[in-house]
């Protein structure tokens, strides 16, 4: 564990430089961290949650676009399982999706097509984690 927080100065430092270049461009201030990769440990927990209040988000349906950019029959797949046994009343989904990748609009508008008939409801990132204030 003390290794880790070595590392602390260099996490708390980019966690804040994204954050303030992400106001400077939306005019937004964060709320919410996705670690790259996923990866995550105590430090970056305290560190973004503790120092910050932000609060640290995952995702459950990985398209894994990155495998296979502009292939969105792969793509969709990730929705295809991660749908197969659940409903819009009793569960909602948090999709990773690269947008610089080639063919990621294509992906984009096949995943809310796909979503949109099957009922579910698009909402901002806010909404689905009920943290709107």
């Amino acid at each position: 564990m003390a290794d880790h927080w070595r590392h602390a100065p260099e996490i708390r430092e980019e966690f804040k430089s994204v954050a303030d270049r992400v106001y400077q461009v939306t005019g937004v201030k964060t709320t919410v961290m996705r670690p790259p990769y996923g990866i995550y440990n105590e430090t970056i927990v305290d560190i973004v949650h503790g120092e910050f209040g932000h609060e640290l988000i995952l995702w459950n349906i990985n398209t894994a676009d990155y495998s296979h950019p502009g292939d969105t029959e792969a793509g969709m797949e990730g929705y295809t399982n991660g749908t197969a046994n659940s409903s819009p009343q009793t569960h909602s989904f948090i999709s990773l999706h690269h947008d610089p990748l080639f063919g990621s609009g294509d992906l984009a508008q096949a995943a809310i097509d796909f979503m949109k008939n099957l009922n579910y409801t698009l909402v901002s990132l806010d909404e689905c984690l009920r943290t709107v204030n």
